[in-house]
């Protein structure tokens, strides 16, 4: 524990993409919850930046389906490649989003994680890498960034996170 929290079990990195899973949600903490329950803590991060940083209680079965979905996606390299090639990613994400057709779905990768990414925009694509390329909705200020990870790490830092948020 630090600072009266649990320690947040790691996976990946955060420079690239990582999940954080911790124990019960404050709320259930507060409300003297001890048993086992299946809302845990957790947080996500890509490209150094912290993407639940609105809410991070999720609710695990459904989180570990889509967890593991993605996964498998990946795994078997079922990612859309680049869109557009000869652009930016920023430009790439504009392009996409801006997009209302069907097309655009085939990008959302983590877009069932809404439980704990109801803020933020991602759309994904497999280069030699995977690339997120990210939006945090805020009401002042909504910077567009990317997260770079190898295909196979990004598989492994689910299996572990599923795994763990599964037993």
């Amino acid at each position: 524990m630090t600072d009266g929290k649990p320690a947040m079990q790691p996976f990946g990195h955060r420079a690239t993409f990582a999940i954080e899973v911790g124990g019960l949600p404050a709320y259930l903490v507060e409300a003297g919850q001890t048993q086992v329950s299946e809302f845990r803590v957790v947080d996500l991060w890509a490209g150094g930046k912290q993407l639940t940083c609105h809410d991070n209680t999720a609710y695990t079965p459904t989180l570990v389906h889509h967890m593991r979905s993605a996964a498998e996606l990946v795994r078997r390299r079922q990612i859309p490649r680049c869109p557009f090639p000869w652009r930016s990613p920023a430009e790439i994400f504009r392009l996409l989003h801006a997009n209302e057709s069907e097309f655009r779905e085939r990008f959302w990768l983590l877009s069932n994680w809404d439980e704990i990414l109801d803020n933020v925009e991602t759309y994904t694509w497999l280069d030699d890498l995977l690339v997120i390329a990210c939006r945090i909705r805020r009401p002042s200020r909504s910077e567009i960034f990317v997260a770079r990870v190898p295909p196979d790490e990004f598989v492994a830092t689910l299996d572990e996170a599923a795994h763990l948020l599964a037993t």
